[in-house]
């Protein structure tokens, strides 16, 4: 009889259990707030952390940086507005405004604000990330409480200014270069594509039991040769050491300086494609595992690394077979 009554009150126990716990998960449930989202994109995106912010906007379907205009990198700012457009809230971390445990004090988080047309889309603070789960906290701008979010929001929205610069200098395919030239050590080279025709075969008499069309003869190599020397072959698979890294050219980092204060390059570089003539100019560095750079792409002056700079130091006979 009392081992009855025992269990008769574990049942309970476990049953009230059972009902606090559907009955919390269902508060806590309604305590998430449901976020809007858009189908149009986003015009504007700032950054926000202390007294400092990073403001891009879009203009004529680019994102660029601040007043000055930088370009950004376009593959960074579709991240960002997709992690902000779909967001989505899995639980609330606290009710009340504990927000020096989470980074999500005024000074300590980041504050990122999107729009579009002036209207607000989405405005948050983005906290730590949790210690167990990937999830990072967040509060919302009207309200505040903390709330998860899934992912490390961090990562992708606390970035300087020039990890959000677009970095790639030119994309060009090495199909569609004509021509090189390569000032070094006061020499130029200079190199030209010579197309190769595929072979002529003789007609042959259509088999009208064959399926499909006949296989194709394989492409053969373009051969390269020395400008002016049409019987000098250049070594192709040197050439294409050079020109395939065109394809695309990423910068290091941009230093804060102007392209006039540059002068005597160590290696200039002019290639010709689809009917167009791009410029890369190289110069020393302030050290020595970097060397400055302009182009005719851009304004700025970059930064390649060291092995990137070096491959175009290249004289004659580093083409020859």
């Amino acid at each position: 009889m009392k081992n009855r009554k025992i269990l008769y009150a574990l049942g309970v126990i476990i049953a009230l259990l059972i009902v606090y716990a559907i009955v919390s998960v269902r508060d806590r449930a309604a305590d998430l707030p449901s976020l809007n989202t858009w189908s149009e994109s986003a015009d504007e995106i700032t950054i926000t952390k202390g007294d400092k912010a990073i403001r891009l906007h879009r203009r004529d379907g680019r994102w660029l940086i601040g007043e000055a205009g930088f370009p950004a990198d376009g593959k960074t700012m579709d991240a960002m507005e997709a992690k902000l457009r779909d967001l989505a809230i899995t639980d609330i971390t606290s009710k009340k405004p504990h927000y020096e445990r989470f980074d999500l004090t005024p000074e300590s988080a980041l504050r990122v604000t999107a729009k579009r047309g002036g209207s607000v889309l989405r405005d948050i603070y983005i906290g730590r990330k949790s210690d167990k789960t990937t999830h990072t906290f967040i509060r919302l701008v009207e309200r505040p409480e903390v709330f998860k979010v899934s992912g490390t929001l961090s990562y992708d929205f606390n970035k300087k200014l020039d990890e959000l610069r677009d970095k790639v200098v030119f994309d060009i395919k090495r199909d569609d270069i004509d021509s090189i030239d390569i000032l070094y050590k006061g020499r130029t080279t200079s190199l030209t594509r010579v197309k190769t025709q595929p072979p002529q075969e003789p007609a042959k008499a259509v088999d009208p039991k064959a399926k499909g069309k006949a296989p194709a003869p394989p492409k053969q190599p373009d051969k390269w040769i020395f400008a002016g020397r049409p019987e000098k072959n250049a070594d192709v698979n040197a050439v294409n050491a050079v020109i395939d890294s065109f394809s695309p050219l990423r910068v290091k980092s941009y230093p804060d300086m102007e392209k006039a204060v540059l002068v005597a390059p160590l290696c200039s570089v002019k290639i010709t494609a689809l009917g167009k003539t791009h410029e890369l100019s190289i110069y020393r560095g302030k050290d020595k595992e970097t060397f400055l750079c302009t182009s005719s792409a851009m304004p700025y002056v970059f930064d390649l690394a060291k092995y990137s700079a070096e491959r175009y130091f290249r004289e004659a006979k580093d083409f020859e077979q």
